[in-house]
């Protein structure tokens, strides 16, 4: 009895853990805003970080994204290059 109690109380867990978890990408204020962008497919916007010629630029706190989620980079015809750094520490 104990240890179908606890084996329930460990799935409950899993289960409420599994569900809370979010995508989530968070810009750093480096290149510009500061802030979380809204999900589940997240648009990031050429404004939202740095165009240098060719290239532009995007800095992040945080970059998490599930397999159910979706990150497109949005930009002008001119941009050939998208290069994103990612600052935060936590890893998942």
């Amino acid at each position: 009895m104990i240890l179908r109690n606890i084996f329930h109380f460990i799935i409950i867990t899993l289960l409420i853990i599994s569900s809370t978890t979010q995508a989530e990408i968070v810009l750093d204020s480096t290149l510009g805003i500061k802030g979380a962008l809204q999900g589940p497919d997240f648009a990031i916007d050429a404004s939202l970080g740095k165009q240098v010629g060719a290239n532009l630029f995007h800095s992040f706190a945080s970059f998490n994204l599930n397999s159910s989620k979706s990150a497109i980079f949005i930009g002008s015809a001119d941009i050939n290059n998208v290069i994103n750094r990612v600052i935060g520490g936590k890893r998942k």
